[in-house]
């Protein structure tokens, strides 16, 4: 049902935008991080000779959907395997310039959002030590999910329902970007002063030093929390970060926290 609405959201854009181009989404399957930065490569002229030409990819935007995200997990543990690098400098913004001896790639302003689905055996199983140490992990906000009521005959959603949330994401989306989707950094969000106050009321806790794995596995809380309660006001339309915003976005990063201690039978304490 999400998938079907993102689809319609993004028909939906396209049509207000009178553009053919989509939104790319890659099924999984990392593997490298020359791959990633491949699919969102910068264009390069050709040689003299007439060889090496690429137009490149115009749309920097790609969603992956790792739906066995202990794939990506065991790719990390291949020796030379450049794509915990990669990650972390997607998530922070920068540009990917993989050194290869053969076939240089750049990709510049990568906007890439990665999905993963695990088991908590598995992650437990997989995810090391190192990889909560140096930050890798800390970069995904790791929820644990779960039924809470079973439905043996759904219903499907009505058209009507589908087409109203599709038509709110693609407003939303125009909203924030003014517009243009490849427009970099151009519109800032921004708090409102009652929301700049629960902020600086709020943030010793969120940002407080953890100890052990836990600890390193919420190491971007306030970052995270920043990010969400930016989501929540596009989501309305609004450029100003409000208090509601706030309060949605912390309650999303405790849930996060308590995902962790969960699955990882951790305390901030451990």
């Amino acid at each position: 049902t999400v998938r079907e609405i993102f689809r319609r959201a993004d028909g939906f854009i396209r049509q207000r935008r009178d553009s053919e181009e989509r939104m790319r989404i890659h099924a999984g399957g990392l593997s490298t991080g020359e791959g990633v930065a491949f699919a969102v490569r910068d264009p390069k002229e050709a040689d003299d000779n007439g060889k090496g030409g690429d137009v490149g990819m115009n749309d920097k935007r790609l969603l992956v959907i790792e739906a066995e995200f202990d794939n990506l997990l065991s790719q990390l543990r291949r020796e030379n395997n450049t794509l915990s690098a990669t990650i972390r400098n997607l998530f922070d913004g920068r540009d990917l310039e993989p050194l290869t001896k053969t076939s240089q790639t750049r990709a510049s302003k990568p906007h890439i959002c990665i999905i993963g689905h695990i088991t908590g055996h598995e992650l437990r199983e997989k995810s090391t030590e190192n990889d909560a140490a140096n930050g890798l992990m800390n970069r995904f906000m790791l929820l644990y999910v779960y039924r809470p009521k079973l439905v043996a005959l759904p219903e499907p959603t009505p058209e009507e329902r589908l087409n109203a949330l599709a038509n709110r994401i693609a407003t939303a989306v125009l909203t924030a970007t003014g517009g243009d989707l490849h427009a970099s950094n151009t519109r800032e969000v921004a708090m409102s002063p009652t929301a700049r106050a629960m902020w600086v009321k709020s943030y010793p806790r969120l940002t407080r030093d953890r100890d052990g794995k836990g600890g390193s596995l919420l190491a971007r809380s306030e970052v995270y929390a920043r990010m969400l309660a930016m989501v929540f006001a596009s989501m309305d339309g609004r450029q100003s970060i409000e208090v509601c915003d706030l309060q949605a976005a912390i309650a999303w990063v405790e849930y996060w926290h308590d995902s962790i201690s969960y699955v990882f039978n951790c305390t901030d304490e451990d």
